[in-house]
């Protein structure tokens, strides 16, 4: 009860979700909930194979990290001055790199790739809302209300090709 956006394990034996100020996990299969951590206003998450959590809270600009197990509670991106925050987190194939939204003035905003462990992040592109990666190798993201769809090389973290548009008039 109370429970909020929820998110998977990468076996999808366990879910994790946001619950008051904590962050939890419960097995697919049932059974009672375990606490992770204690947070305030987390807001989405995601599990990479490693067992890493990564999530975004309302009351903190930086992506965390944590062990899906418990633990200590680490800072793993640092905004920039003129950032609002970094937002939506989605671990890619591999569990070491990720996607992350980044809040801001047109100058910033957009879509961001990080690595776990390493400050350096790169804009892969501008947009109005967090992207998604789509295996094989696809992004895609929401500029000035048209969804868009771009190729994606993880290996090389570089976009290629001009984006195609996917639909138009898309809220978000």
């Amino acid at each position: 009860e109370g429970a909020r956006r929820p998110f998977w394990s990468p076996d999808s034996r366990s879910i994790g979700f946001f619950m008051n100020s904590e962050l939890r996990r419960i097995e697919a299969r049932g059974g009672a909930p375990q606490t992770i951590t204690y947070l305030l206003a987390g807001t989405t998450g995601t599990w990479g194979s490693d067992g890493t959590i990564l999530f975004s809270s309302t009351a903190s600009p930086s992506l965390r990290r944590v062990n899906a197990a418990g633990g200590a509670v680490q800072v793993e991106t640092r905004p920039a001055a003129e950032s609002t925050g970094h937002r939506h987190p989605q671990f890619l194939p591999g569990a070491r790199q990720f996607l992350f939204f980044v809040g801001g003035p047109d100058a910033v905003r957009g879509v961001f790739l990080g690595t776990l462990g390493s400050s350096d992040v790169t804009r892969l592109v501008a947009s109005d809302t967090q992207g998604a990666y789509v295996a094989p190798g696809w992004l895609l993201f929401v500029r000035q209300g048209t969804l868009w769809a771009q190729r994606f090389d993880l290996g090389q973290r570089t976009m290629s090709g001009d984006p195609t548009a996917v639909a138009d008039s898309v809220a978000f």
